[in-house]
């Protein structure tokens, strides 16, 4: 199970109440035995849909990590390093309404006020394509599409990337503010190619990957060993946190190389051969 139902805002209308209270317990019920990725969705399963009768066990995501580590080493172009030597905000994976990239454009709106140079490369695909492009005509921020570019853009969309570790290579800062996750791939990636990430906390996945010792519902942020767990930013006040964080950072390479290290020893636990051997031993069981 990949991520959580009852957070799962693709899951509404009029059928909402027939499958949260019925057809998603009835069916979890009959399985054998469930793999979360994720020990948020175990407790999800447990305690609000009342799936108790069946074995419930955590695998987490699995990553090649020398494979991403030797692809995030592919050079970029000219005009990739031209925008690359200013700071990065880098936010990838799809663009849905779930993942609150209004909220992150919100906060590089409030950053580019006193940092002129501060860049945002969006890597990904989705219908929040077009909210983009609408906020940057609004704000007057320089958008483009691809780096195709004349003028330095404030903001580079580049759609799917075989390669997406190149982007994340040379990044300033990693970004995520989804409502929901269940193993967020793209913080996992940025960690493993040496970008400090910040993360809204959302259920459940982010908490977890940092091995935060907080109580949820938070409303102040948290710097963890491997990375900085922030309230959702879908308001003015938590804007203004998340804008306050990362202005910190950015004057702080110190930190941000303390949060790579960190990061990139403790991702050394999801490598595919570590997490085969916990498949293995399920279907051996």
């Amino acid at each position: 199970m990949r991520g959580s139902k009852k957070f799962d805002q693709n899951i509404r209308g009029r059928f909402y109440w027939l499958r949260m209270k019925v057809m998603i317990p009835m069916l979890y019920r009959k399985a054998d035995e469930i793999v979360t990725v994720n020990k948020g969705i175990a407790r999800e399963l447990r305690n609000y849909f009342g799936v108790k009768s069946v074995g419930i066990r955590c695998i987490p995501n699995f990553y090649n990590i020398r494979e991403i580590e030797a692809l995030s080493k592919e050079e970029k172009s000219d005009r990739e390093k031209m925008l690359y030597a200013d700071p990065i905000l880098i936010i990838t994976g799809r663009l849905a309404l779930e993942k609150g990239i209004e909220g992150l454009l919100n906060v590089f709106n409030e950053l580019k006020r006193s940092r002129l140079n501060l860049r945002m490369v969006i890597v990904g695909e989705g219908p929040e394509q077009l909210t983009i492009e609408r906020f940057c005509k609004n704000q007057n921020l320089k958008f483009q599409n691809g780096f195709d570019f004349h003028r330095l853009p404030d903001i580079v969309l580049v759609n799917f990337q075989t390669n997406v570790y190149k982007y994340l290579k040379g990044s300033t800062l990693f970004l995520m503010n989804s409502a929901s996750e269940g193993f967020p791939n793209g913080l996992v990636e940025a960690m493993i190619c040496g970008v400090p990430v910040l993360s809204s906390d959302c259920p459940y996945g982010p908490r977890e990957i940092f091995e935060a010792d907080t109580s949820e519902n938070f409303q102040y942020p948290v710097y963890t060993e491997t990375g900085v767990l922030l309230p959702n930013a879908d308001s003015d006040k938590n804007i203004q946190l998340w804008k306050t964080v990362i202005e910190k950072l950015l004057v702080n390479q110190s930190q941000r190389e303390t949060m790579i290290s960190a990061a990139r020893l403790s991702m050394k636990k999801y490598d595919q051969e570590i997490i085969s051997k916990q498949w293995l031993s399920l279907v051996e069981a």
